[in-house]
């Protein structure tokens, strides 16, 4: 059988395409608590407790790992998305 491959959709010339990798499904929570993490690692802090159920989630998902005393870090991944998120964020206005 031969293989359909899938056009991209069509772009106005006007119209810019940005694609980006990041993970839309990532909850308010967890980007907080990446931000801790990373706010941790970069002032070489001990890294906070995450909850459990964080923890899972950002785990699963590649964004922490966790050491051998249990304690999880920030992983490159996990830093790239939420770079990747806080440039999506639109900027608020003071």
């Amino acid at each position: 059988m031969a293989r359909r491959l899938l056009a991209a959709p069509p772009v106005a010339e006007n119209q810019q395409v940005r694609e980006t990798g990041m993970d839309r499904t990532l909850v308010g929570a967890e980007i907080a608590w990446l931000r801790e993490l990373r706010q941790a690692k970069q002032n070489n802090q001990p890294a906070p407790s995450l909850p459990p159920e964080v923890a899972f989630r950002l785990r699963m998902r590649g964004y922490v790992a966790a050491n051998a005393h249990g304690a999880y870090g920030i992983t490159i991944r996990g830093q790239s998305e939420l770079n990747e998120h806080e440039a999506d964020r639109p900027l608020s206005v003071r």
